[in-house]
């Protein structure tokens, strides 16, 4: 072949493509020496899926790239609308992939945190209602001694009808958790 055949511009565009074209050649060499049924044998359905678009793809991108090389317009070409089918699959099974990874709900953990909310919520309510509305009403309250073994009546008043409602609320809450764990059990 003599390099006065075509301009010489041309040599850096075909080594580029020589080389690209060597490259996928040596990715596609496993599947040319195997059968399918020896590559697909391990895999996952969606892997098998997988590897078929990836596949078509490729023969038909090879195609594309004949139809250019022979002066026909690829994109007019029927091969276009198979590579755009192609794609539309390949958006389906990235689709499948990424419901198959999307964080599941647990229902019970679920349950339980809206329990949770609903009981704190329900205990902000009654803590506003019990909450002094003038404070030129009520008395000052003295500052409570440091000793844990001091008893109830040496405690301001106030302090101790404060500590006695404390209790009530939680006896109420402890009685209120056993209730509703019981109905739903129940259910």
């Amino acid at each position: 072949m003599v390099d006065d055949d075509y301009p010489q511009e041309l040599n850096d565009v075909f080594r580029s493509f020589d080389s690209k074209l060597s490259t996928a050649e040596k990715t596609l060499q496993p599947l040319f020496k195997n059968q399918r049924c020896d590559l697909t044998r391990e895999m996952e359905p969606l892997e098998i899926a997988k590897l078929d678009l990836v596949t078509a793809y490729a023969v038909n991108s090879f195609y594309w790239t004949y139809l250019i090389a022979s002066g026909v317009n690829p994109k007019t070409h029927p091969v276009k609308q198979e590579l755009d089918r192609i794609k539309t699959y390949m958006g389906k099974v990235n689709e499948i992939e990424n419901r198959k990874n999307a964080p599941r709900l647990e229902k019970e953990a679920a349950k339980r945190f809206i329990r949770s909310a609903m009981f704190d919520s329900d205990d902000k309510k009654k803590d506003e209602d019990h909450k002094p509305t003038s404070t030129v009403d009520q008395p000052k309250p003295s500052a409570p001694t440091s000793d844990p073994k001091t008893p109830e009546s040496s405690l301001p008043k106030q302090q101790s009808s404060n500590k006695d409602w404390n209790k009530k609320r939680t006896n109420k809450r402890r009685r209120s958790k056993s209730s509703k764990k019981k109905k739903v059990d129940e259910s």
